[in-house]
């Protein structure tokens, strides 16, 4: 228990620890569609931290400035509730043009040569799956790739051809093809945590370790579900090794007793926070005789009380 704690307060750490110097991205853009006027903010997730943008009333635009760290995932936000991912890059000018033909959906475009580049090389990944009947734009699409191979790998093999492919290009853009080479091994580990015994999670936890991540790494898609799933499940192996046999999905209240006998003093609640900030949950560490509500997926509801 102690052993996978480290691993964890060494990827906070690794977190905590990005340069300071940020860079300038100017955007600026307008929101279309049906609903447009029902939209309010255009909202960027970097670095750990959000940047809000309001929209004018009249003409529905918006502008302003985003402060990099260093070149990243970035998650644009339009009121759509499925997440869309963009690669950019500082000291860029990009226009967006977000369209909105429902509350469901933003079909955002970027007019910037570089970031559209870059999005075409990653897109190979998600072209590559609907080719073999993934249908991407749906909203749990990545539940039919549960224990399934084979789209996998062909999408896999389609990205990698697409990096070679632009080897030249991308050796421009510091760590694009890293975080797209830690996409793709996080996802197929993703999809493959149900079939993990104890001794395949803890292998995995200790390769986040040796990642070193960074607060920048925490946009790359499915980055997040990846480690939320992995704690919740190392939790379950745990306590299935005391008899305790657990639906993870059903009953992610039983993982949350094991995180209760960690003591907060080894546990990083700051990085807790960072990942797992869906659901309220009150956790009692009784070790400390403190009492801590924090933000996390990985209990869906504190324990009854004897």
């Amino acid at each position: 228990m102690k052993k996978i704690a480290n691993v964890m307060l060494v990827c906070f750490l690794g977190l905590a620890s990005s340069s300071s110097f940020s860079q300038k991205i100017t955007v600026s853009g307008k929101v279309t569609g049906d609903i447009a006027k029902r939209v309010r903010q255009v909202q960027f997730i970097h670095d750990g931290k959000l940047d809000s943008f309001n929209l004018k009333k009249d003409d529905h635009t918006f502008s302003g400035d985003i402060k990099l760290l260093e070149p990243q995932f970035v998650e644009i936000r339009s009121g759509n509730p499925k997440p869309q991912y963009f690669y950019l890059v500082p000291n860029e000018k990009l226009v967006l043009t977000i369209n909105k033909p429902s509350l469901q959906e933003s079909n955002v475009t970027i007019s910037n040569n570089k970031v559209n580049k870059l999005q075409d090389i990653f897109n190979a990944y998600y072209s590559a799956l609907q080719e073999k009947g993934i249908d991407t734009k749906s909203r749990d699409w990545h539940q039919l790739l549960f224990n399934k191979n084979e789209p996998l790998f062909f999408a896999e093999t389609k990205l990698n051809e697409q990096l070679t492919k632009n080897a030249a290009f991308i050796s421009s853009i510091p760590n694009f093809k890293s975080d797209v080479l830690l996409f793709m091994k996080s996802f197929r580990n993703y999809t493959m945590i149900d079939k993990m015994s104890l001794n395949e999670i803890e292998k995995a936890l200790q390769e986040i370790k040796a990642t070193k991540l960074k607060k920048t790494a925490l946009n790359i898609p499915f980055l997040k579900e990846y480690l939320t799933d992995l704690t919740n499940a190392y939790a379950a192996r745990t306590l299935e090794k005391y008899g305790i046999s657990i639906d993870n999905i059903k009953q992610k209240m039983y993982p949350s007793l094991l995180l209760r006998k960690l003591s907060a003093n080894t546990f990083p609640i700051q990085l807790l926070k960072a990942l797992f900030f869906q659901r309220n949950c009150e956790l009692n560490y009784q070790q400390m005789g403190l009492k801590m509500k924090s933000m996390f997926r990985i209990c869906m509801k504190t324990p009854r009380k004897p």
